[in-house]
């Protein structure tokens, strides 16, 4: 059996939207996208980045960002 042109075309988008779908999945799990981190005080140098190269390894996919604040600003970001 051979696929029509259309039949290609088909599977071609098919293909396209499960990939899309599974981004989804897995951006809803935090498995995907961003994570923008505010850090403050002596733990910037020991604990934080531990737990982000943790967090790292175990998700790749997701970029983190760490943003030096004090605790007013962070509170205010949050907002």
């Amino acid at each position: 059996m051979v696929l029509t042109h259309a039949g290609e075309t088909l599977l071609r988008d098919a293909r396209a939207i499960f990939g899309m779908v599974d981004r989804a999945h897995r951006a809803a799990r935090g498995k995907l996208g961003r994570l923008d981190v505010g850090v403050y005080g002596s733990a910037i140098f020991s604990i934080v980045p531990n737990v982000l190269a943790r967090f790292s390894r175990e998700t790749p996919d997701v970029e983190i960002s760490p943003y030096h604040a004090e605790t007013p600003q962070q509170v205010s970001a949050l907002r």
